[in-house]
Formats: C-alpha cells, sequence, structure tokens
C-alpha cells in the first residue's frame, strides 16, 4: 500500500536533524583529549591583557573536567522525549487516515471503473445506478474540459437525472455559451431552467429559444407550458392546440399535452395530506419551502405544483390553477404525488426530505416527511 508511506516517512525526515544534533552535542567524550584541547588553546593565545581571564577559565573548566560533568553518551535533552512520542503519534494517525482514505477512493473507482470505461466522455449516463448518480457526477466534475460544449452537456445531464435541475441549468447555460448555434443543447438548457424553476415565470432568453425551434414538437410543448407557468393563457392556449392537432395519439410526447378546454369529462381533484415529523421540523430554517406535485408515472416533469411554507400537517387539493400545462390533472387516471422539503427554498435545492407515491388521479393520498 504506497500510500500509507509517505505520512511515516515525512516524520522520519523531520526526526533526523533532531538525532544528528543531539548526537553531536551529547556525543562520548574523552576527559584527557578535552584537557589537552583546553590546554593548547590556552597556550595560542598571547594577549597579555587577558591573561587573567584565560587562566580562570581554564582552571574552572578543567575542574569541570576532573569532577566528571561532562555529559555521557546516553544522555538526551529533556526536551527531545514527549517531541520523539508526539511526533510518533502523528505519524500514526495519519497512516490511519491515509489507509482509510485509501480505501475509500479505492472502492469508488471500482465501483464507477466499468461505466467509465463505457463512456466517451465519461458520460454513460442512463447506465449508472440511480444510488451511483451523485458519486458519478463528482467523478464527472474533476474529469470533464469545461472547455468542451458536449462534455459539459454530459455532466448537466447527470444532473438532470439526479434531480438537481439548477446546477444543470447552469452548466448547459455554460455549454450553450461556447456552443450558441448548437440546437441539442440550447433546447436541454430551456427544459433544464423550465424545470428548475417551476414556480418563476419563463425567462426571456429562453423563450427565444423555444420559439426559434418551435417546428420541434418538444420545445413546442415547453414553449407552451413556459407561458402556461407564466400566466399567459391567451399564447399557450393556441399552441396546445396545434400539438393536439399534429400530434398522433400514439405520439410519446402526445400524453403531455392537456386536453382540450371543453373537455366534459368531470373528476375530483385529487387531495394530497402531508405530515413532517416535529424534530425536522423544528430544524428548518425560515426559507424553507414544502413542494406538492402531481406528475405522470414515469415522469419527471409535473403536471401541477404548489409550494406552501412548512407546517406539521396539512393537505392540499391540486386543482387547475397548479396546473403548469393549463390541463385539468384529474383527468388522467393514475398520477405520481410527491412531497419535497427545501431547506434553501428551491424545488431542486438541498432537500431535507421527500415522499412519493403512484395513485389515482383523483385519490386522497398521505406523504410522511421523516
Amino acid at each position: 500500500m504506497p500510500y500509507l508511506l509517505p505520512p511515516l516517512l515525512l516524520t522520519l525526515l523531520a526526526l533526523l536533524p533532531l538525532l544528528r544534533a543531539a548526537h553531536r552535542r551529547y556525543a562520548p567524550s574523552d576527559p584527557a583529549a578535552e584537557q589537552r584541547a583546553l590546554i593548547a588553546a590556552w597556550r595560542a593565545a598571547d594577549d597579555p591583557a587577558g591573561q587573567d581571564e584565560r587562566d580562570y577559565r581554564l582552571y574552572h573548566e578543567l575542574k569541570a573536567l576532573r569532577a566528571g560533568k561532562t555529559p555521557t553518551a546516553t544522555r538526551l535533552p529533556p526536551w527531545f522525549y514527549p517531541f520523539a512520542l508526539f511526533a510518533v503519534a502523528t505519524a500514526v494517525a495519519l497512516w490511519q487516515q491515509a489507509d482509510r482514505n485509501g480505501d475509500r477512493w479505492h472502492n469508488l473507482q471500482q465501483q464507477l471503473a466499468p461505466a467509465l470505461l463505457r463512456s466517451q466522455y465519461l458520460g454513460d449516463i442512463e447506465r449508472v445506478p440511480q444510488e451511483s448518480l451523485a458519486i458519478y457526477c463528482q467523478a464527472l466534475q474533476a474529469r470533464i474540459d469545461r472547455r468542451d460544449p458536449a462534455q459539459l452537456g454530459t455532466l448537466a445531464r447527470c444532473y438532470s437525472r439526479n434531480d438537481q435541475y439548477p446546477p444543470a441549468a447552469q452548466i448547459y447555460a455554460r455549454a450553450h455559451s461556447l456552443a450558441p448555434d448548437d440546437a441539442a443543447i440550447a433546447l436541454d438548457y430551456a427544459q433544464a431552467t423550465l424545470f428548475a424553476h417551476p414556480d418563476k415565470p419563463m425567462p426571456a432568453d429562453i423563450e427565444t429559444i423555444l420559439r426559434a425551434q418551435s417546428a420541434n414538437p418538444l420545445a413546442k410543448i415547453l414553449l407552451a407550458a413556459g407561458y402556461t407557468q407564466s400566466g399567459k393563457v391567451d399564447l399557450a392556449t393556441p399552441l396546445w392546440a396545434e400539438l393536439r392537432h399534429d400530434l398522433a395519439p400514439d405520439h410519446p410526447l402526445y400524453r403531455l399535452i392537456p386536453p382540450a378546454a371543453d373537455s366534459k369529462v368531470a373528476a375530483a381533484a385529487p387531495t394530497i395530506t402531508v405530515h413532517i415529523a416535529p424534530d425536522t421540523l423544528a430544524a428548518l430554517p425560515d426559507k424553507a419551502r414544502l413542494y406538492v406535485s402531481a406528475s405522470l408515472p414515469g415522469e419527471k416533469m409535473p403536471l401541477a405544483v404548489r409550494a406552501l411554507a412548512p407546517a406539521a400537517r396539512q393537505s392540499i387539493e391540486l386543482t387547475d390553477r397548479d396546473s403548469m400545462t393549463g390541463e385539468s390533472i384529474s383527468q388522467h387516471p393514475q398520477l405520481t404525488y410527491r412531497a419535497i422539503l427545501s431547506a434553501d427554498g428551491n424545488v431542486s435545492g438541498t432537500r431535507v426530505a421527500e415522499a412519493e407515491t403512484t395513485a389515482a388521479g383523483d385519490a386522497a393520498v398521505i406523504l410522511e416527511l421523516p
């Protein structure tokens, strides 16, 4: 395990000068040889003015030698022992920490290796298990070239698949600035931005992108949803009508189109009751928000969403006013209901707790947030 050696080697290198200094200062001595050296030095000095001082110092130094007060070979300075103990303990602690970190990163690399090897840009997102996405996104962060729009798009797609739309939108924005003529990146940027802020009006640059690609059914759906989200029903309604006319009922995107406003199907609106654990509620900051949404099973984009102030228990009836597409959500036989508790108030921000269930479109469901 080569990554365990550096801490110990650094400690030994730090101790080496101290050991050498201690050895020089406290090395074994020969009293007779020291006496001869002192006398020789005394004779070599021929300055009469300082003769008395030199005589006095020679007398006392010779007296000290004869009394046996020269340090022995085995003695070390008192401060050396606690310092050496501290240094060895530090080396052991660093060794153990390096061992733990080395094992952890080795395990992570082993887990990621198959997906990384299969991917041109480390971006084989669809093959990565959901529980490994956070780790995989971190691996991409460290490895991609941020000057390459394609690699930035891969990283953004990783965050999108992990339901982290705000960072995905920011990364797509960078990729779009590097490749403004890339229609696919522009559309991904628009979609991630709308998903990141479902409770805010559609930004002007997103509207421009979607209008430029309105021949693309997905772009037209996103544009209609963005107008609905912005409260511009007069602009959204004709787009929904065009989509109902242009797309065949078996088209993959057709189910995202709301039924016509004159539909006579009547059904009760779904009711969602959310319970928040007292300890969780007490620890929330003031800006925390509770998001309750309904979407088609298997879809990330909500059909309806409502933002609320957190409370221990509250029941929410999602109605057409909460719809992001202008349709009545109760028209669908089944829906997936979600409750997301956000600490920073952003629907895709720091999530304290979340829960979901799939039930009938007019069901009354209970979601528990631990």
